[in-house]
């Protein structure tokens, strides 16, 4: 068994969480943040969280959910349509001490499909920095391929150097067969395939989940120790997606 003794432990989540309405079509971000407080995450990569809907109570959902975890977070706004806004949130205990706004390219615009986006957050952990990114990408496979493309350079990640610690992670509307995934996992590990701590599970329906779209990537910085798909009668009602989070081990910064 691997000495964790020089290690540092984090907890990283990443959940789809449909605009918080559940599965009885009501907004509800109550339930949301409580499922996140009852899996008692260090860092949050949330997709599909909307701000100032006007039949919502023009509520920023990644700010309630961060007010209610006592955390930090950045969202970005990937659709914006008057003061309604949609798109992607990372919440962190740790400070969140840099980050970028990705916008991927769309192949298809006469069909208006949703805008798709990256957000890049650099963490500073009591082990030394680490990038996190959270994306959401498309339902086409074509614009999944360019986006993907979009956000890699040379063969590793934009703007993220070689020997920083990352996760890459989020809705990737593909799963392991895909060419998109195939393309992520020749440069960073699957956290559900490489832990061994059980069987691999899928994340969507929430309901009846079939699909394993949700992924959690890292480098080769961390190693996995244990992932989870929490699958219960509250988060079968919360959201369309299933959350999936996965401990790792960080080697300690010499500085």
């Amino acid at each position: 068994m691997e000495d964790l003794n020089d290690k540092f432990l984090l907890r990283v989540m990443t959940y789809n969480i449909h605009g918080c309405i559940g599965a009885d079509r009501v907004v509800n971000p109550d339930k949301i943040a409580a499922i996140i407080v009852d899996l008692d995450v260090d860092i949050i990569a949330l997709q599909e969280v909307d701000a100032g809907h006007p039949t919502r109570e023009y509520r920023n959902q990644a700010q309630m959910i961060a007010g209610v975890l006592g955390v930090e977070h950045i969202y970005f706004p990937v659709e914006q349509e008057g003061l309604r806004r949609f798109g992607l949130a990372v919440l962190s205990r740790f400070p969140i001490v840099g980050f970028d706004q990705i916008r991927l390219p769309n192949v298809y615009p006469l069909l208006n499909p949703r805008k798709r986006g990256a957000l890049r957050t650099l963490l500073e952990t009591p082990a030394g920095r680490v990038y996190l990114i959270n994306t959401h990408l498309s339902l086409f496979r074509l614009e999944r391929r360019l986006q993907l493309t979009a956000l890699m350079s040379g063969g590793d990640f934009t703007a993220v150097p070689a020997n920083e610690p990352l996760v890459f992670c989020g809705d990737l509307n593909s799963g392991p067969s895909s060419d998109s995934y195939k393309q992520v996992s020749r440069l960073l590990t699957d956290v559900q395939t490489a832990t061994h701590s059980g069987s691999v599970e899928a994340t969507f329906h929430a309901k009846s989940p079939f699909f394993r779209i949700d992924h959690i990537f890292i480098s080769s910085h961390f190693t996995p120790l244990k992932t989870e798909v929490r699958k219960t009668a509250d988060t079968a009602a919360a959201s369309d997606h299933l959350p999936l989070v996965v401990d790792l081990a960080l080697k300690k910064s010499s500085d």
